[in-house]
């Protein structure tokens, strides 16, 4: 749990063979810019709680 919380409180933290929170907040953004630019009617994402605790985290700092 301490490595986990160290990479939301440094977002350039990277272990071994992983990527960092910022990384992963790039990636799902994309994603969500992807979607946004598709037009879709309908759309779900899925995915674990650290992606989408990242993805709110990009809307809303507080997070």
């Amino acid at each position: 749990m301490d490595k986990l919380k160290a990479t939301y409180d440094e977002l350039d933290l990277k272990y071994e063979g992983g990527e960092t929170s910022n990384e992963a907040m790039n990636r799902i953004i994309s994603v969500v810019e992807d979607i946004v630019e598709s037009h879709a009617t309908h759309t779900v994402i899925v995915a674990h709680g650290g992606i989408i605790s990242l993805l709110l985290h990009y809307y809303d700092q507080s997070f």
